[in-house]
C-alpha cells in the first residue's frame, strides 16, 4: 500500500515551500496560480470613508435655487428686450433648458444615492 498513501505533513509543507517564489515586498507568487501575485504589506493607515459618512457639500440649496433663477431669467431675457433676431432667443431658451435638465439628472442621481 505504499502508493496509495499520502505524503506526510511536512514533506507538504517542504513541497508547498519550494512552489512558492517571493516578489519584493512580501508579494508571493504561487507556481500553481499561474502568475497571480498575493500582496502582503502591512502599514496602509488611510482610513476607509463610506459615502454617506462624507461632508455634505456647502450651499447645497444656495447652488439650486441659483440654479432655478438663471433657468428662469434666461428665456425672460430672450423674450422682453428689443431683439431684432432670433439666434439670441435660441441660445438663450437652449441653455436655460440645459440647465433644468442638469437639475433634474441630479435630483434622479440624488434619489439614486449616486451622488451626495
Amino acid at each position: 500500500m505504499a502508493g496509495n498513501q499520502s505524503p506526510a505533513p511536512a514533506e507538504v509543507q517542504r513541497s508547498l515551500q519550494s512552489e512558492e517564489r517571493t516578489h519584493g515586498a512580501g508579494a508571493v507568487a504561487h507556481a500553481t496560480g499561474h502568475g497571480e501575485v498575493e500582496h502582503h504589506e502591512a502599514g496602509h493607515d488611510e482610513p476607509v470613508v463610506a459615502p454617506d459618512q462624507l461632508k455634505p457639500p456647502p450651499f447645497r440649496r444656495l447652488t439650486l435655487f441659483a440654479a432655478l433663477l438663471t433657468a428662469v431669467l434666461l428665456p425672460l431675457m430672450a423674450f422682453v428686450g428689443n431683439h431684432q433676431g432670433n439666434v439670441e432667443k435660441v441660445w438663450l431658451v437652449g441653455i436655460a433648458a440645459l440647465i433644468v435638465i442638469a437639475i433634474i439628472a441630479d435630483f434622479f442621481l440624488r434619489k439614486a444615492g449616486l451622488r451626495n
